[in-house]
C-alpha cells in the first residue's frame, strides 16, 4: 500500500490515497535515459537536457536538467502516452540536486493532450542533494487522450541544475481514500499550480 499527499498547500484537507492495485506501465520511450540520450523527452526553451553517466539513480544513465537564468518555459516532460478517459494514474520520478546545492522546490505535474496541454494534477516537491522518489496521483477527464509527466522550475529565475531518472506512468485499477470515497481525492484541473 502506497500513501501519498497531493496539493497540501492548495487544499485545506487532503485525504490519504490508498493504492491497492497498480496496473501496467504505460508505453513510453527512454524514461530512465538508458539509451544514453534524451529521446523520449522534451523540454522548454529555457532548459538544456542531457543524458549523463556520472550522477545516476539506477542503471548507467540519468538526465541532467540545466535551467537557464530566465523566467518561464523551464520544464522537462516525458513523451506522451495514450491514456484512458476518467481513469486514475500514478506518476513518479527520481530526482536530486548537485552535491552542495541544498534543496529547492519544483512542481511535478500530470499534463494532458499535447500539444494544447492542460494540468490534470500538480504538487510541489522539495528536491535535495539525495536521490528521492516523488509520486503524483491524478485522474484524467472526459476528453483526455494523451498524458505526460512534467517537472517545472518556473518558480525561480536563476540558473539551476537537477538530475532526474526512472520516470514512470502507471494505470491504477483500484483506488480509494481512507474515507472510502473514490472521487474524494482532490486534484488540480485547469490552471492549478
Amino acid at each position: 500500500v502506497e500513501r501519498s499527499r497531493g496539493l497540501g498547500d492548495v487544499y485545506k484537507r487532503q485525504p490519504y490515497i490508498d493504492i491497492l492495485d497498480e496496473g501496467e506501465e504505460l508505453a513510453g520511450d527512454n524514461r530512465g535515459f538508458e539509451q544514453g540520450d534524451t529521446s523520449g523527452w522534451g523540454h522548454g526553451s529555457n532548459v538544456s537536457l542531457t543524458a549523463q553517466s556520472t550522477v545516476v539513480h539506477n542503471g548507467s544513465y540519468a538526465g541532467k536538467v540545466d535551467f537557464v537564468a530566465a523566467s518561464g518555459y523551464r520544464n522537462v516532460y516525458t513523451q506522451y502516452s495514450n491514456a484512458k478517459q476518467n481513469w486514475w494514474y500514478r506518476l513518479s520520478i527520481w530526482a536530486k540536486r548537485p552535491d552542495g546545492a541544498g534543496s529547492r522546490t519544483y512542481a511535478l505535474r500530470l499534463i494532458e493532450n499535447y500539444p494544447t496541454w492542460s494540468i490534470l494534477a500538480s504538487r510541489w516537491i522539495t528536491v535535495t542533494e539525495n536521490w528521492q522518489e516523488f509520486v503524483l496521483y491524478g485522474k484524467t477527464d472526459n476528453d483526455t487522450e494523451r498524458i505526460q509527466l512534467m517537472l517545472v522550475g518556473d518558480n525561480y529565475t536563476d540558473a539551476d541544475t537537477v538530475y532526474i531518472d526512472d520516470a514512470s506512468i502507471k494505470e491504477v485499477s483500484y483506488i480509494k481514500t481512507r474515507l472510502g470515497n473514490l472521487e474524494g481525492i482532490p486534484y488540480c484541473s485547469g490552471s492549478g499550480l
